[in-house]
């Protein structure tokens, strides 16, 4: 449940400290009231190890690459004038 919880954070840009909003609470436990439900600071750590693991794993995976990779950039700016830069 904390790894699905902590993944459901980050894929879904959300706060750590949704885990303490009583209805995501409420809904944690409805179906299994014994449910637990990690704390925003157990959420944040997993978050942060899961990243770790997964930087290490597409590291692994760029060093083992054979062929070459292509890079693309693109910068834009947006219409409030905030710069923006992907790869």
């Amino acid at each position: 449940n904390r790894v699905v919880t902590a993944r459901w954070v980050a894929e879904s840009s959300r706060p750590f400290r949704i885990v303490q909003d009583r209805s995501f609470r409420w809904l944690q436990k409805e179906g299994r009231p014994s449910q637990y439900v990690p704390s925003e600071k157990t959420v944040a750590r997993d978050v942060r190890k899961l990243y770790a693991a997964a930087k290490e794993s597409l590291a692994k995976e760029l060093q083992e690459y054979e062929y070459l990779l292509p890079v693309e950039l693109d910068c834009w700016t947006s219409p409030n004038h905030k710069a923006f830069m992907s790869i």
